[in-house]
């Protein structure tokens, strides 16, 4: 259970993906052991980032005992975000598992500590700016992690719980962040989805799907009602024609990380929202600059929209099998590159490796 609630924040698509397509199991800085029908040698290898980069990575973030990480080099104090965001790229490479039960309670309680009595988290510096729409955004990647740890957030959201017992209150808040007022702090689409997913993510993390179950029924029939047929994401007319379709790569993913959970499959819309995941692929095998989120958003659009396994429909599966391969080249090259990882990324955040970094990408040492 609590692990398939972490998968709202951080899907595992590409493993499974790249295993069929043949394009991560090398052993070597770029090559592979043996050839599969129609597929390569040559395929990128992420040893170097896993044995030497990140180890380096991780003790430039540390500033005391585990569980102890700092958002940026230059700050002096641990953060909320420091510590969520090793937590979840360990668990991408497999590494969280290493954890004794005792460590992994104590980096639990170090997450807790940024807890107050509302449920919301404390952030402090850069993190306040540089991860989204807060303090949505923190809910549930605290929650998160917290699911990776195997446990739950400290206290229970008090605001959420609140909305989710006024049915009242249902529909001008989430009508509102999907209109995205001007008042509300949001300034597109894609961060307003923060909070439109935060909530109903939140509450079950905290309660499971039946406490709270008449609002998350209402929800996901809202949230239906809105999605756009053309791109199968949250995107407003007004938004697209403000930001470009663009925008709704992020909310639509943000959106269906929640039905993912819930096992809500297929989803509507599902070759609309496949079609728009690969469209919005770079020419460079990205969907977005390398520090960036919307590249796991691409992955997860474009691979799941059938299934909460794996897109292989005959007729769609040679592109997201490109699509995905091409992914893993650009971005295991950036990975094992030491002077973007240990220089540009330490300065930026911890929030900045995570984002174009999973699991899948590791090569079996």
């Amino acid at each position: 259970m609590q692990r398939a609630i972490a998968s709202m924040a951080v899907l595992l698509v590409l493993l499974a993906v790249l295993s069929a397509a043949g394009a991560v199991r090398g052993v070597g800085a770029t090559g592979g052991q043996g050839a599969e029908a129609g597929v390569g040698t040559n395929r990128p290898s992420l040893i170097r980032f896993e044995q030497e980069l990140l180890p380096q990575w991780l003790a430039q973030h540390a500033i005391g005992p585990l569980g102890q990480y700092r958002f940026a080099v230059s700050e002096k104090e641990p953060h909320f975000y420091g510590i969520t965001d090793v937590v979840h790229l360990l668990h991408f490479v497999n590494q969280l598992q290493n954890w004794t039960a005792e460590q992994r309670a104590h980096v639990a309680d170090q997450i807790q500590g940024f807890q107050n009595s509302t449920g919301f988290y404390r952030l402090a510096g850069l993190e306040t700016t540089s991860c989204g729409y807060q303090p949505w955004h923190a809910s549930a990647y605290g929650a998160s992690a917290l699911a990776l740890l195997d446990t739950r957030p400290r206290y229970n959201n008090t605001l959420y719980a609140a909305l989710a017992r006024n049915s009242s209150t249902w529909a001008p808040t989430f009508d509102a962040l999907y209109n995205v007022d001007p008042g509300l702090g949001c300034g597109s689409i894609h961060d307003c989805a923060h909070k439109i997913v935060a909530i109903p993510a939140v509450l079950t993390a905290e309660s499971g799907l039946t406490v709270y179950g008449d609002f998350l029924t209402w929800w996901n029939n809202w949230l239906f009602a809105k999605l756009d047929p053309v791109t199968g994401a949250l995107c407003p007319a007004a938004q697209k024609a403000l930001h470009g379709e663009g925008v709704c790569l992020g909310s639509g993913a943000a959106a269906h990380f929640m039905l993912n959970f819930e096992n809500r499959y297929p989803w509507p819309y599902p070759n609309a929202t496949r079609s728009f995941a690969l469209s919005q692929q770079l020419a460079s095998g990205l969907w977005s600059p390398p520090t960036s989120w919307l590249n796991v958003d691409g992955v997860f659009l474009a691979t799941r929209s059938n299934s909460s396994y794996l897109d292989q429909d005959a007729a769609h599966w040679p592109a997201v099998r490109k699509a995905c391969t091409t992914f893993v080249a650009a971005a295991a090259a950036l990975l094992n590159n030491a002077t973007l990882v240990l220089g540009e990324l330490s300065l930026i955040s911890t929030h900045s490796l995570p984002g174009w970094f999973r699991q899948p990408l590791v090569s079996p040492l």
